[in-house]
């Protein structure tokens, strides 16, 4: 497919989204509480819990995996079925007009790190992760359990670390129920009658090779809360896989620095995730206060290295072809 064929692809899925509103009425909502943990969690030593947080409460990492963040009740008026419904559609559609990558050095490191994240979480679904051939910065999930990572991203990233924390965070939005809470804030005074698209409008996802598909905004665009939320989920998921959860912040750092000197290096998705110093203070101090100090985190970019060199021959190649025709 050429360039200016890509270009054209845009894909609308305005009509489809009305196929899930009957599904999403907030009068048969069951309540949102939060069960207590019971038993030994995963990962985090005896003894460890911080004073004063409540059990299975959003502070608890203890608790992680048994936690019921955002879940369907006054909040969030979608099922999870439906979530996955819903997610399933744009990922289709984004999965028929994005280039990929396939190389299989690339695609196996890629998701198991992102799997590793995933086991350490509050997600109670299955994730499928795809590299998107695109030299820009970005990473975007959508509900259900799907996750786009940019090969652009992982070009930027210092250390698997890193590239950990990008991905920890847009699995938190998931886990968090993000997009379906979004959805609700957009429809509560119309109690769910009037679809997402009418309230929140449509956000085009560029892809790569001039492509781009038009999801619904809320499902890509979060509230300073929801990023909010979705870098304290994300850190404590981080930790919990053996990550060190300070490397969130030094990869936004690194992206601040290079919107400023290269702005068309950043997608205008991931402009949002901007490293502000309020940002980071709050990052910072949620560290300290709820993850149990460690004397050290493992830090590997070997096999990233190995990725990134795969990643600029695949460029290369594409560059070359291009200039040959």
């Amino acid at each position: 497919m050429n360039a200016a064929r890509r270009a054209s692809k845009t894909v609308t899925l305005a009509g489809l989204v009305l196929l899930f509103a009957a599904s999403s009425s907030p009068q048969s909502a069951p309540s949102n509480a939060s069960a207590a943990p019971t038993g030994t969690e995963k990962g985090i030593e005896p003894g460890s819990r911080i004073a004063g947080v409540i059990p299975g409460s959003i502070d608890d990492i203890n608790a992680i995996g048994k936690r019921r963040i955002g879940g369907r009740g006054k909040g969030n008026w979608y099922s999870a079925d439906t979530e996955n419904r819903m997610g399933k559609l744009y990922a289709d559609a984004i999965n028929q007009s994005a280039r990929f990558v396939t190389d299989p050095t690339v695609t196996d490191y890629v998701n198991r790190v992102g799997q590793k994240i995933v086991v350490n979480s509050d997600c109670k679904m299955p994730f499928t992760i795809r590299v998107i051939d695109s030299p820009q910065i970005n990473a975007f999930s959508l509900p259900g359990g799907y996750l786009y990572v940019y090969a652009g991203l992982i070009q930027n990233a210092a250390n698997e670390a890193e590239l950990a924390g990008v991905m920890a965070h847009e699995i938190a939005h998931v886990c968090a129920h993000h997009a379906a809470r979004e959805m609700t804030r957009l429809n509560y005074a119309q109690f769910g009658a009037i679809p997402l698209v009418m309230a929140g409008g449509w956000s085009g996802v560029a892809l790569a090779g001039g492509a781009d598909v038009a999801v619904p905004a809320a499902y890509v665009r979060f509230s300073r809360a929801f990023e909010a939320e979705a870098d304290y989920l994300g850190v404590q998921y981080m930790y919990l896989a053996g990550y060190d959860p300070q490397a969130l912040i030094a990869y936004f750092e690194r992206v601040q620095a290079l919107a400023a000197s290269k702005p068309g290096a950043i997608a205008r998705e991931f402009a949002g995730h901007s490293a502000t110093s309020e940002r980071i203070a709050r990052i910072r101090s949620e560290i300290v206060r709820i993850l149990p100090p460690r004397e050290e985190h493992p830090v590997d970019a070997v096999e990233l290295d190995a990725v990134k060199m795969r990643l600029a021959k695949i460029e290369k190649q594409r560059r070359e072809g291009v200039e040959e025709h």
